[in-house]
Formats: C-alpha cells, structure tokens, sequence
C-alpha cells in the first residue's frame, strides 16, 4: 500500500478503468500522503468548507475532488480501496457494490470485527432537538459517514466504510474507505462531524493493515470466484494516470461546482 496525494490517487483509479472495459477485475488499497478531503464527483462546494479555495485549507492537508460519487470523506488514518469492473459484470453496478461489500464484511467479520447485520433500507432521517425533521441544512465535510445505506458496513449503526461509485464508458469504479480512526470531524466546518462514524481503532486493538487487506483479497477473490495475480499497474496506466492527475491537480476541477 503506497501513500500517494490526492490527485494521483483519483487519476490512477480512473486510468485503471480501462482495464475494466478489457474485461479484468483490479482491487487495490492505497493511503494518502499528506491527508485529504476528497469531495464527491457532483458535491457542490457550497456544502463543503463554505466553498472555501484549498489555500484555506489547515496546512499539511490536501484536497481533491473524486471522480465517484457521494459526498465528502477526510482520509487519514484509514485504508483506501479501488475497485473496477465491467460494467454488466455480476448482474450491474448495485450488485458489484453488494459483491464487494459482502466481501469486506467476510474479511472483517473474521478478524473479530463486530460488524452490523447489513441494513435492508436507508433508516430515517434523525430528526433535530425539537422533534423535527431536518431540512435545508448545510452538510460538513464528513456527510458521506453521516447515515448508512442498504448494504453498508457499519458498527453500532455507525458507518465504518463509506463507499462510492461512478460507471463510465463500459467500466465501474467503486470507491471506500476503511476508517482506522474516526477524523471526520477535523475536515468540517465547526469541527463537530464524525458523530456518524466510527473507526477500527474505536473497537480495541487493530489488526495489522497488510493482514486486514489480504483478508479482503481472499474474500473478494471468493466472491467473484476469481484467482488472485498480484502484479503491478500496466506502465500504460500509469502512463495515462500522470496524464489524468494534472486535471485532479487543477483549482478549476476541484472547485468546479
């Protein structure tokens, strides 16, 4: 798992997808160097740092915006995943991101991780202090770990993935972040998120990440009755990601909603 920033990062998951539309199956896990918010493809900025530009940012901290989906996510202590498939691969992009999430709760579930029986529909929105339903009001920056969905992998109905996708062109790209620590709440605007999330770290002691990873291979390997092959990113890819990153780069992309 190599750290990498946040632009390369998105450009070498998107590049990636052309292995999808070859018919192949990638998973790779990665971490993030200096820590990021990373903001949902269509987010509009007015609902993340007040649209404030990154120069605002508290320094040693980037930010990015994803080509998935969904809303923002503070990546820190954590273990991020990158998943691509063809499109029609295993009935469509709702079953692939069921596939990997029944893999993801296999592995950690195995480790010990007392992980939710997974949800069967979306639970209501909590309603505010005075009884009402909330309406209108301004999301911070850990919104992607605020309320679990169908399928997702939570621990005391606190999310512990967030995941993400985006189809293009034939390939799908799923997105997750596995939290080791829960630091939603340092990428919001008042400081007070995080209250929907919760991190391995939370739960006692922490397996090692390598041992956590080769659980999931071995789950998701199972999952889609697959063989493993571990072996580098085509040089082409790669090629085409540091094409990529400079868009990811660009003030113009990342603040372009």
């Amino acid at each position: 798992m190599r750290p990498g920033r946040g632009a390369a990062n998105m450009a070498l998951d998107e590049a990636a997808m052309e292995l999808a539309r070859e018919g192949r199956f990638v998973f790779r896990t990665y971490l993030w160097r200096p820590e990021c918010v990373s903001l949902g493809r269509n987010q509009p900025t007015g609902e993340s740092l007040g649209g404030r530009p990154t120069g605002d940012m508290e320094p040693g901290r980037d930010v990015v915006r994803r080509p998935s989906g969904g809303r923002a996510v503070y990546h820190g202590p954590e273990i991020t995943y990158a998943f691509v498939a063809p499109e029609r691969a295993l009935g469509g992009p709702r079953a692939i991101y069921r596939a990997v999430h029944d893999a993801l709760r296999t592995a950690l579930v195995g480790l010990g991780v007392p992980v939710d029986p997974p949800l069967t529909r979306r639970p209501r929105e909590p309603d505010d202090a005075h009884g009402r339903r909330k309406r209108g009001v301004s999301l911070t920056l850990d919104e992607c770990f605020v309320s679990p969905g169908p399928d997702e992998l939570t621990v005391g109905r606190r999310k512990l993935v967030g995941s993400a996708q985006w189809r293009n062109s034939g390939a799908v790209l799923q997105h997750g972040s596995i939290l080791i620590r829960n630091r939603q709440s340092m990428a919001t605007v008042d400081g007070g998120g995080g209250r929907g999330a919760i991190g391995l770290g939370d739960l006692g002691p922490v397996p090692a990440r390598s041992e956590i990873v080769d659980a999931i291979v071995v789950a998701l390997a199972d999952r889609l009755e697959a063989e493993t092959e571990h072996t580098a990113i085509p040089r082409d890819v790669v090629r085409d990601a540091t094409t990529l990153a400079r868009r990811y780069d660009q003030t113009a992309w990342t603040w372009r909603r």
